[in-house]
């Protein structure tokens, strides 16, 4: 029952205290001066006449936690003993989701605020959650309607929502305000799944090759929308990725030169972080892709009114600045390209090109599809779309040789398009 008091190498995590029959939250007021012995001040809040012991210590915790990271102090309003019993699921979800950086993030923030406040379980005290009120979470879901569709969602969508919901949780037991977590030990048919409601329609999430090689051989369509549907094309490159890329990105080596995906342009704050996946991936550089850097470096001049320099993206906008409030933080004469002028734009070039509809990211999945009908190594190909960032010893030795990927890439053919044709005739 008493407080871990600070030491070195221990946490502070909050105590309780039986007084007169109901149990009392003690708070280790570290950022506090000391009291005259030099001792560590505490603060002694009152529960819930019926809460248990085992409640009661997380609740301490949770109390010792919002006063850890400044949420609470009692210089502050005394939190009420309905507040301290009311700390559900759905707060601690939305508290947890505020404090993450990661790239998806806000839409995970909106999937969670559309479908948890529908569930029982983001009504339930974080201290109480039990792996079947997980399970009954995930079945729950299965069952209500889109407040789109109106219909069933897809088992890709319930695992869209409870994906961020079970790593809040995890959060929790890491903070010790849960003892164990209620989704690790869920059985196989309880678990959501990723999988598409109609899954017959990702056969449309690609470009033919046709197709392809008419979008990127079509003399109308803007140089420098051009040279974007290549990179994207041939080099599996998710959309901020590609409008990250800069001119030193594309490194000289032999047998071919070879394009480095480090980062990529976040698609709300238009800030240059890692990758989705934190890897670095190094994609060898396709002869018709060397072709259109080429041709684009030459018209660069004329679009730019100079020559680019290494630090200057490839494709910038026109302007020098970015998104109204939101600045760039990318050096050179333009801001990143946004995410929806993108879309509008190869939207407009399908269009014209007699092609139908597709998403931006298509062009990525046809890059994989056209490297399978091409018979390369599904080693390499993984090595170019989703490099394995860790140190295992699979990553680290079994890394195909550079001439090998190359031999690889070169495999993918493609034919030549509209601007030959219409060149020769």
């Amino acid at each position: 029952m008493r407080c871990t008091l600070p030491a070195v190498g221990r946490r502070i995590t909050g105590g309780i205290k039986l007084i007169r029959g109901k149990w009392h939250a003690r708070v280790v007021l570290h950022r506090e001066p000391r009291d005259a012995s030099g001792r560590y001040r505490q603060h002694v809040t009152p529960l819930p006449a019926a809460t248990t012991e085992a409640n009661a210590e997380a609740l301490a915790r949770l109390l010792q936690h919002d006063y850890d990271t400044g949420h609470w102090s009692p210089a502050r309003v005394e939190p009420t003993t309905e507040q301290l019993a009311a700390y559900t699921v759905s707060a601690w979800v939305d508290r947890w989701l505020s404090q993450q950086t990661y790239s998806e993030v806000a839409h995970d923030r909106a999937r969670v605020a559309l479908w948890l406040p529908r569930c029982r379980f983001g009504a339930l005290a974080l201290s109480s959650v039990t792996p079947r009120d997980a399970a009954a979470l995930v079945a729950e879901l299965r069952a209500l309607p889109s407040p789109k569709l109106h219909r069933a969602p897809a088992p890709r969508t319930v695992r869209n929502v409870v994906d961020p919901i079970a790593r809040a949780i995890r959060g929790a037991v890491f903070e010790g305000l849960l003892a164990s977590d209620p989704f690790a030990s869920l059985p196989t048919a309880a678990r959501p799944q990723s999988v598409d409601a109609h899954p017959e329609r990702r056969r449309s999430m690609r470009l033919s090759r046709a197709d392809l090689e008419i979008l990127l051989t079509e003399p109308g369509v803007e140089a420098r929308w051009s040279v974007l549907w290549h990179l994207l094309a041939l080099t599996g490159a998710r959309l901020g990725e590609a409008i990250g890329l800069r001119w030193c990105d594309v490194q000289a080596d032999t047998p071919l030169a070879r394009v480095v995906l480090a980062s990529q342009i976040h698609h709300q704050t238009r800030e240059v972080r890692p990758t989705k996946t934190g890897a670095v991936r190094e994609v060898p550089l396709h002869p018709a892709l060397a072709s259109e850097l080429a041709r684009w470096r030459e018209g660069w001049v004329g679009e730019y009114g100079r020559a680019p320099l290494p630090g200057d993206l490839i494709v910038p906008t026109h302007g020098t600045t970015g998104r109204p409030g939101r600045p760039s933080r990318v050096t050179g004469p333009g801001s990143p390209l946004d995410h929806q002028a993108v879309h509008r734009a190869l939207q407009r070039d399908l269009l014209a090109c007699g092609i139908d509809a597709h998403r931006v990211h298509d062009l990525r999945h046809t890059f994989v599809s056209l490297c399978a009908d091409a018979g390369m190594a599904p080693d390499v190909v993984t090595r170019w779309t989703h490099a394995a960032g860790g140190v295992s010893a699979r990553a680290l030795y079994l890394v195909p040789s550079w001439e090998r990927q190359c031999t690889e890439m070169v495999r993918l053919t493609l034919g030549p398009g509209r601007r030959a044709r219409a060149q020769t005739g």
